[in-house]
C-alpha cells in the first residue's frame, strides 16, 4: 500500500513538473513514451515466444499511433492498419487458420489499445492542452483511489470475480460517486455554457469507462497469464496497468471537450 501510494505521489509529481517545465510538448512527448512502453509491454503478453515477431508488433502499433496523431484521424487511418495487418497473417505467417484468426484479433485489440487510445490522448494535449491532461488525471486516478479504498472498507459483492476478484460492487459505485463528483467540479470550470446534465453524464460515463478500462486489462492479463503488464512502476506494475482507466475515459473527456470548450 505505502509503495503503491509513494510510487503513485513520485509520478504525478514528476508529470507535473514536466508539465511545468516543458509545458505540454513535454506532456506530448511522455505520452509517446508511455506508448512505445506499453507496446512492449502487450507484446509480452501476446507474442511470448519470439522476439523478432514482438518488436514486429511495436514497429506496426507506434507507426499507426504517429500517424494516427500527427497525420490523419480519419477511418482510413484505422482501415490501413487492419489491412497491413491482415496481409501479414493471411500471406506471410505459416499458421493454421485458427491461429492467424486469433493472433489478428489479438494484434488489432492491441493496436488499437496501445496506439489508437494513447493517440486521443496525445490529440486531447495538443489541442487543449493542460485542462484535459487535468481532466484525464482526475476523473481516472480519483474514480481508481475511491474505487480501491471503498472497497476495502466496504467491498461486500464481487463485481467481477473471473477477471479481478477484489474488485466489488460496492468499491466500484464508490469509484463512480467520487471520480465524477471531482470529475463534476473541475469540468464546470471550463466551460459555461455546457449544459449540466451533459457535464454530469460526461463525468458519469468518464468515470464508468475508466473502471471499464481497468477490468479490460485485467482480462488481457488472465488471457496471457500474467500478474502485471509489466515491473517499471513499483507497487503497480507496468505502464499500461497505471492508465488503462484514463485510456478508456480519454474518448469521452476528448469529445466534451471538443464539443463544449
Amino acid at each position: 500500500m505505502f509503495i503503491r501510494a509513494l510510487s503513485a505521489a513520485i509520478g504525478v509529481t514528476a508529470l507535473f513538473l514536466t508539465w511545468h517545465f516543458y509545458a505540454v510538448d513535454g506532456l506530448v512527448a511522455v505520452c509517446a513514451l508511455a506508448t512505445l512502453i506499453g507496446c512492449f509491454e502487450f507484446s509480452m503478453m501476446v507474442e511470448k515466444k519470439s522476439s523478432v515477431i514482438r518488436l514486429l508488433f511495436v514497429c506496426i502499433t507506434f507507426a499507426f499511433y504517429l500517424v494516427f496523431c500527427f497525420f490523419s484521424q480519419s477511418f482510413i487511418t484505422f482501415m490501413s492498419l487492419f489491412i497491413t495487418l491482415v496481409a501479414y497473417f493471411i500471406l506471410c505467417i505459416n499458421y493454421s487458420i485458427e491461429t492467424r484468426i486469433s493472433k489478428l484479433t489479438s494484434w488489432t485489440t492491441g493496436a488499437l489499445y496501445c496506439g489508437g487510445f494513447t493517440g486521443v490522448v496525445t490529440l486531447g494535449l495538443i489541442e487543449f492542452g493542460g485542462a484535459f491532461f487535468v481532466s484525464l488525471l482526475l476523473l481516472s486516478f480519483i474514480t481508481d483511489t475511491c474505487a480501491y479504498l471503498g472497497g476495502r472498507v466496504c467491498g461486500r459483492t464481487p463485481l467481477a470475480p473471473q477477471i479481478s476478484p477484489k474488485k466489488t460492487v460496492e468499491g466500484s459505485i464508490i469509484g463512480l460517486i467520487g471520480g465524477s463528483s471531482v470529475g463534476f467540479w473541475y469540468l464546470s470550470t471550463l466551460s459555461h455554457h455546457s449544459p449540466v446534465w451533459v457535464v454530469i453524464v460526461t463525468c458519469l460515463a468518464a468515470s464508468l469507462f475508466s473502471q471499464v478500462g481497468d477490468l479490460f486489462e485485467s482480462t488481457l492479463k488472465r488471457f496471457s497469464g500474467v500478474k502485471d503488464s509489466g515491473k517499471i512502476l513499483p507497487g503497480h506494475g507496468g505502464v499500461l496497468d497505471r492508465i488503462d482507466g484514463l485510456l478508456f475515459a480519454s474518448p469521452v473527456v476528448y469529445l466534451w471537450m471538443q464539443s463544449f470548450t
